[in-house]
């Protein structure tokens, strides 16, 4: 009984015969052919994953022009106040390399609407200067535009174009007298005028300028009113009330060719 059950389990199961050991080898080597297909293509997509960064920076060393051109040269030109003059003399417009980017040689034109006035040339120096002749040179609105800059290999570098201003230097002077709680104040405004005296300069009274009026409240200054000056400087008189004592000044506006100014601080 237990040899038939023995020979009955191991009977009924049902092998699948070897191949032939030639066959075995064909089967084996096509997987590690295959096997090897897929880690020459993996490899490949790899290198195609990191070429475009290599192949980039290799062109542009090729080629001389610099990989990034994030870097852009830029200049500062500081706004001018014109208070004096001189006949055959000059304003020297200073401008000032901000950053260089590794220019070796770096130029801007200063334009004033149509006309060009002079220009920076920064060749090793952080600082450049062009001349404006007194009594005939534009005045008001200026723009530094870019006109060339290399590195010290010849390649270009970016550049930024910058603005700024030349206008005649302004004065203001506030008075103000107290009326039992009011304070009565006005201003006299007066211009830079590089024609007057021989081309030598004088100030005048400056006519049409708009003057705003402040008061401090609680530690802030509040505009409180505005007026015109006549064409004797002066504008007309503003009255506030001010029960106590109150501190107060008188600002010009600046016009496109005068500049604006801060009178001194009044306590009345």
């Amino acid at each position: 009984m237990n040899r038939s059950r023995f020979w009955l389990r191991n009977s009924s199961r049902e092998r699948t015969p070897r191949q032939p050991a030639r066959e075995r080898r064909g089967r084996d080597a096509g997987r590690h052919q295959r096997r090897l297909h897929m880690l020459a293509t993996l490899t490949v997509l790899a290198g195609a994953a990191v070429l475009p960064l290599g192949s980039a920076s290799n062109a542009a060393a090729a080629s001389g022009v610099p990989a990034s051109d994030s870097c852009v040269a830029t200049i500062s030109v500081p706004g001018i106040s014109i208070t004096q003059s001189s006949p055959g003399l000059f304003l020297w417009v200073q401008g000032t390399l901000t950053q260089a980017c590794n220019a070796s040689d770096a130029k801007w034109d200063a334009h004033s609407g149509s006309h060009k006035g002079g220009s920076w040339d920064f060749a090793g120096t952080p600082t450049a200067s062009w001349p404006l002749p007194y009594g005939s040179g534009p005045v008001g609105h200026y723009a530094a535009l870019p006109a060339g800059a290399v590195d010290a290999a010849g390649n270009p570098v970016p550049q930024a174009q910058a603005g700024f201003a030349i206008k005649f230097g302004s004065r203001i002077q506030i008075t103000g007298h107290r009326f039992g709680g009011y304070v009565q104040m006005r201003a006299y405004v007066s211009r830079f005028n590089w024609s007057l005296n021989g081309g030598y300069g004088a100030w005048q009274p400056s006519v049409n300028r708009n003057v705003d009026f402040y008061e401090q409240s609680h530690g802030a200054w509040v505009r409180i009113g505005s007026l015109a000056t006549g064409a004797d400087g002066s504008t007309g008189s503003l009255r506030v009330l001010a029960p106590v004592a109150h501190n107060f000044y008188a600002h010009v506006i600046q016009t496109t060719t005068i500049w604006g100014a801060r009178s001194r601080t009044m306590s009345r």
